[in-house]
């Protein structure tokens, strides 16, 4: 976007000054000289209304001190004190009729030269200048008149490198427009052609209000300076539309929102072949001030750093443009602008407008130049601004393409024929159109459909300029020769026939057989002397040229022998399972009751003893074998008489058999499971069974019911007598039944005291109270508790104590 100033720009902002604040801004840069010796260069940017004067300059109460450090150092090799800046006065312009100024706005450049030679080849050096103090008005960062700078130049060794660092190419802009675009070229030169790439960094602080020149500098690391809150190395000037720098060209743009003062730090990167050097910070104090002309804005990207000229837009296969209208209108907003619109079409002098937000179709493709004038005013009173901007419009080209038709899971090229009217193909997208939407974004890609079809492949071809095209069309893999075959058992000595089953698909036959001899035939055929395995290939080719081969293992079949591995006994009752081989085929006889005649293992059911006879085959031989299968009776069990018992009482159970081995399961509550006799005391009713196995391994079972019933009982005795005869001597609960706990057996003297207490139901009363003989007499207890029925139980009585 450039501008033509009509009526000039500005309205100055004025730059306060105040006691020992004055730095504007400033950066170090050096030039390799001869051997390890540079010239080192210092720029400092200072207010001259500031009472504080360049350093080194007569008045000045210290040099300007530069400090050389070693890579990795805290302490300086050596101090530079530069004295004598050159000092130049960068004044606003004063001889605008619409540019209303203050007398009072200053700033003067200083720069300082020295040379200096390097203690070493091999290690690299930092030159570090600090001073403080910055303007106390600066918006953007916090507590600004207590806040120095830091400006550092890294020196890569001299061997290899024999560097020279980067210069900057221009002064930035004392003052902005608010509200108006801001482009500047903020570009640096390398002489050694170095690679420049371009950021925007925090700007380093540096010194004390009361040490505001330190000698010597402290070295690296630096401190950054402290963002006011609203602003950030990535919004310097704050608002909706922040500062931006293009990492190539070193354009800043944005559109600074408010009126005040913003340092600006900016940082070039030096590469030498792909690898960093260093990195270089200026910053630069700007002014942002409200100016009384419109500011013409057409927005656009890619503005040329020398023109100022941007693209507006980019069409494709579109040329009709509706324009955007950024202008500024300055104060006061009630005298509104005025646009002139000239929209470069070289075939017409009808390409004009004056609405704000026009609409235009242009006659071809092509890049056009629009020229926009805003005017605020009229007469000589009047000031206005010139913008352009380009818009190009192009075409997208068409997508094309050939293939070569494969066969299913051999690679299918693609070649790109794409082409486009302006600039180059650059970008493919392709969509193969299998199962699995593979893509490739290769312009000469290979693919392999896994089975015969046809598949829709699209290709979407992007020219240089961003304009696509998108074409679609089927491609064919054609169907496979299949090369199955089909062939009967052989014998030994006879001919068989190998049959190919899809001859109406299939060009040509490649058999290669069991002997090693090629054939050609659809149906070729061989003869086996011997019995074995051997190996035939078929290698069939498609009408299309695709191959297709399959291997099959041919057994030649020799003469069987039947063998029959059958049990030779059975219980009666229970299936029992036969058992042949040594063919493919199998007959028993007789067939009744066989689960299956025709298997090697058919399951029957037997009665009474019986004779089996099988035939074994395969498709060239057969044999026949017999086998006899004997019925065996089942051991007698008597798992005894059903029985009633109460809970927490027991029953005998008592079985007999005549077989050799018994158990009785389930084997819960049984003291001798394996017994025929065994003590058994369930805890609820229950089913128990005796399983006999007889010498033959018969088995057999009977079963016996226990029903279990629950009865609570808690029998306690009238009297005792503890006189330690043996008899007697203790009081407790003598019998219990379906009892689960007791949660307290007591006993009470006349008195109501109690004289005994135990949970335990085992546990009883020895006669005493408090380690005394109890007295004789008639004593009160009770018995709390839960059965194993879940419910409560309570019993009380009286007992006699006697001696």
């Amino acid at each position: 976007m450039m501008r033509f100033i009509l009526c000039p720009l500005l309205l100055l902002l004025s730059v306060l000054a105040g006691h020992a604040t004055h730095i504007v801004g400033g950066f170090i840069s050096y030039r390799h000289l001869s051997g390890t010796t540079y010239r080192v260069t210092l720029t400092i940017y200072r207010d001259c209304n500031s009472q504080t004067p360049f350093d080194g300059s007569p008045g000045a109460t210290t040099d300007a001190i530069v400090g050389l450090f070693a890579n990795g150092s805290s302490f300086p090799d050596d101090v530079l004190n530069l004295t004598n800046p050159q000092i130049t006065q960068i004044l606003a312009p004063t001889n605008n009729p619409c540019l209303q100024t203050n007398s009072n706005v200053c700033v003067e450049q200083g720069v300082y030269t020295t040379t200096v030679t390097l203690p070493s080849t091999n290690t690299g050096y930092t030159l570090i200048h600090e001073r403080c103090c910055r303007n106390g008005s600066i918006n953007n960062i916090f507590n600004p008149g207590d806040q120095g700078a830091v400006y550092a130049a890294y020196i890569p060794p001299t061997n290899p490198f024999q560097n020279s660092s980067p210069t900057f190419n221009n002064l930035p802009p004392l003052f902005v427009c608010v509200n108006a675009p801001l482009v500047f070229d903020y570009s640096a030169s390398d002489i050694d052609g170095d690679v420049l790439r371009y950021s925007l960094c925090t700007p380093s602080h540096g010194g004390t209000p009361t040490a505001p020149a330190p000698n010597p500098p402290a070295g690296p690391p630096y401190i950054d300076v402290p963002w006011e809150s609203g602003y950030s190395e990535s919004n310097m000037l704050g608002g909706s539309q922040p500062l931006r720098i293009d990492s190539v060209t070193g354009v800043i743009t944005g559109t600074p929102p408010t009126q005040g003062q913003f340092v600006v730090g900016v940082c070039v990167s030096e590469y030498r072949n792909g690898v960093l050097i260093s990195t270089y910070l200026r910053d630069y104090q700007l002014n942002v001030t409200q100016c009384n002309i419109p500011v013409g804005n057409i927005p656009s990207t890619n503005i040329d750093p020398v023109t100022g000229v941007g693209t507006y837009v980019i069409a494709c296969n579109n040329t009709t443009v509706t324009f955007q209208n950024n202008s500024y209108n300055p104060p006061p907003t009630s005298t509104p602008l005025s646009f002139e619109w000239d929209f470069g079409d070289p075939t017409t002098t009808s390409d004009v407008s004056t609405l704000a937000l026009p609409t235009y179709t242009y006659p071809d493709t092509g890049t056009y130049l629009v020229t926009l004038r805003v005017n605020k005013g009229s007469g000589s009173a009047g000031c206005g601004d010139t913008t352009f901007a380009f818009v190009k419009i192009y075409s997208s080209g068409a997508s094309a393409f050939t293939n070569t038709n494969t066969c299913p899971l051999a690679p299918m090229t693609f070649i790109d024929q794409s082409t486009t009217p302006y600039g180059t193909v650059t970008d493919w997208l392709w969509y193969f159109g299998d199962s699995l939407n593979t893509s490739s974004t290769q312009q000469n890609p290979t693919h392999t459909y896994p089975a015969t079809g046809s598949y829709s492949v699209t290709l979407i071809s992007t020219n240089s300029f961003g304009c696509r095209d998108t074409l679609t069309k089927s491609v064919t893999v054609f169907e496979a020769g299949v090369s199955n075959f089909t062939y009967t058992p052989p014998c030994i000595a006879q001919q068989v026939t190998f049959t190919a089953t899809q001859p109406a698909k299939v060009a040509s036959y490649l058999w290669t057989l069991s002997d090693g001899s090629i054939s050609v035939a659809a149906n070729p055929v061989s003869i086996y002397n011997a019995p074995g395995i051997y190996p035939v290939k078929l290698v069939a080719v498609s009408q299309d040229g695709c191959i297709d081969s399959t291997t099959k293992l041919i057994e030649v079949q020799t003469p069987v022998t039947a063998v029959v591995d059958s049990a030779t006994n059975a219980c009666a009752g229970f299936p029992v399972q036969l058992s042949a081989s040594g063919g493919l085929y199998y007959s028993w006889s007789p067939p009744d009751d066989l689960s299956d005649p025709l298997s090697a293992s058919p399951v029957t059911q037997l009665v009474g003893n019986t004779t089996y006879q099988v035939m074994v085959s395969n498709d060239c031989f057969g044999d026949t074998a017999t086998t006899t299968v004997q019925v065996r009776p089942l051991p007698s069990v008597n798992a005894g008489n059903d029985t009633t018992i109460y809970r927490d009482t027991y029953v005998w159970l008592s079985g007999s058999t005549d077989g050799i081995t018994y158990f009785w399961n389930p084997s819960k509550w049984i003291d001798e499971p394996f017994s025929l006799t065994s003590k058994a005391q369930p805890d609820e009713t229950i089913w128990y069974e005796l399983f006999a196995t007889n010498e033959w391994g018969c088995t057999a079972k009977d079963s016996v019911l226990i029903t279990v019933i629950p009865l609570n009982i808690l029998d306690l005795p009238t009297g005792f007598s503890p006189n330690n005869d043996g008899v007697n001597d203790v009081f407790r609960i003598a019998r219990w039944l379906n009892v689960e706990r007791i949660d307290e057996f007591a006993v009470y003297n006349r008195w109501g005291q109690k004289v005994f207490s135990t949970t335990n139901i085992e546990e009883g009363w020895n006669g005493t109270y408090q380690n005394q003989k109890a007295d004789l007499g008639v004593y009160v207890w009770m018995v709390s508790g839960l059965t194993k029925d879940g419910q409560q139980i309570t019993r009380k009585g009286n007992v006699t104590l006697l001696r």
